[in-house]
């Protein structure tokens, strides 16, 4: 009887240690899980950080204020236009009494009359020539048109004197509709005149208010 009791109290106590023991291998899987899975998902935190820089698209590259260098060669300037050039003209002919703006015989010089006479051909004291700046030069002394002592009124003289582009050796040239030019004095709004219309060689040419004559109207002869 005491053996039967002893071998009864045995078994009881066999599955509850098995039971004790299955618990704590349970619990420490548990625990080894819950330990795991925070480990797993620390790891995961940089990966994914580094997949999304992975992925992320570069950024622009800065923009630079500085200009790129060339490898063209600087282009040069256009090169200047060339300065204007003196107009020339053959015999300057006045209309009214078909003679030719020409030097005082016995005055050639600065201080001389400009006279009409008879047109030659080819005569260097009755070639003309204008500057860009409007004054007008002899072919044969290179002195210019000259309103004597810088006059404003009617019936001033006009002389050749040393070219200084003063004033009053500058002159506008007008078109006539017929193909005539007309001189302007730019110091005076007066116009190179023949006097009194006269058409007799030798007369001499002055300023005159500008009124449309013939007495006022030139024909500008070949070069």
């Amino acid at each position: 009887m005491t053996r039967t009791t002893a071998v009864y109290g045995t078994r009881r106590r066999g599955p509850h240690a098995l039971v004790l023991v299955a618990l704590a291998v349970l619990l420490v899987g548990v625990l080894t899980g819950i330990a795991l899975a925070f480990q797993a998902m620390n790891d995961a935190e940089p990966v994914g950080s580094a997949r999304a820089a992975a992925s992320a698209p570069p950024s622009a590259a800065p923009v630079s204020s500085r200009p790129v260098p060339s490898s063209a060669p600087p282009s040069s300037a256009p090169p200047s236009s060339a300065p204007p050039q003196p107009q020339q003209f053959g015999a300057v002919r006045n209309q009214a009494t078909n003679l030719c703006l020409d030097l005082q015989p016995d005055q050639p010089g600065a201080g001389g009359l400009l006279l009409m006479l008879p047109c030659a051909a080819g005569a260097p004291n009755q070639r003309w020539q204008r500057t860009p700046t409007g004054m007008m030069v002899n072919g044969a002394t290179g002195l210019c048109l000259t309103v004597a002592g810088a006059a404003a009124e009617d019936r001033a003289r006009v002389q050749q004197e040393p070219c200084g582009d003063a004033p009053h050796q500058h002159w506008t040239m007008f078109m006539d509709a017929d193909g005539t030019v007309t001189f302007g004095a730019q110091h005076s709004s007066r116009c190179l005149d023949v006097q009194d219309n006269n058409p007799a060689p030798g007369t001499p040419v002055q300023q005159y208010v500008c009124n449309g004559t013939s007495a006022q109207r030139w024909v500008l002869q070949p070069a």
